[in-house]
């Protein structure tokens, strides 16, 4: 059976393009990996959270957190994944809305594979598990201050 010459071709192009894209930022490699995230309440005691998160066509429906719960999902990475949370408590008093997966913000470099987050009174904070020249790093940072 003989094939075309340009499919080999188109197939070294595309095969290239991967490798190059990749050395860059482990985005291809993020690809294939299922990505969770874990949001919790930690408002503290008698605070439910109310929490709606989305993805483009992806509704994940609204649930209620009480003070320590927390609600998780996985998924596959695309090339323009972002998941975004609606958040509310203090009897609809408060209103906040994250981004809690992004890969225009590379998070799926530094929170792979669990991305986890923490809903305080102060703000939403990121759990960051990223090995780096000056050793592994597992810290909560806060990402939204309100």
């Amino acid at each position: 059976m003989m094939r075309k010459p340009y499919t080999y071709a188109t197939f070294l192009v595309i095969l290239t393009f991967l490798n190059t894209f990749n050395t860059q930022n482990n985005f291809v490699e993020a690809l294939f990996e299922l990505e969770k995230v874990v949001v919790r309440n930690a408002l503290g005691p008698g605070n439910t959270m109310r929490i709606h998160c989305k993805s483009g066509n992806v509704d994940l429906g609204v649930q209620y957190l009480g003070n320590g719960e927390s609600f998780d999902w996985k998924f596959t990475i695309g090339w323009r994944t972002m998941f975004w949370c609606n958040l509310n408590w203090d009897n609809d008093f408060r209103y906040e809305e994250i981004r809690v997966f992004d890969v225009d913000r590379q998070d799926h470099e530094f929170c792979r594979p669990i991305c986890g987050w923490k809903i305080k009174q102060d703000g939403a904070y990121c759990y960051r598990d990223r090995d780096t020249h000056q050793g592994s790093m597992k810290l909560f940072h806060r990402l939204y201050a309100w």
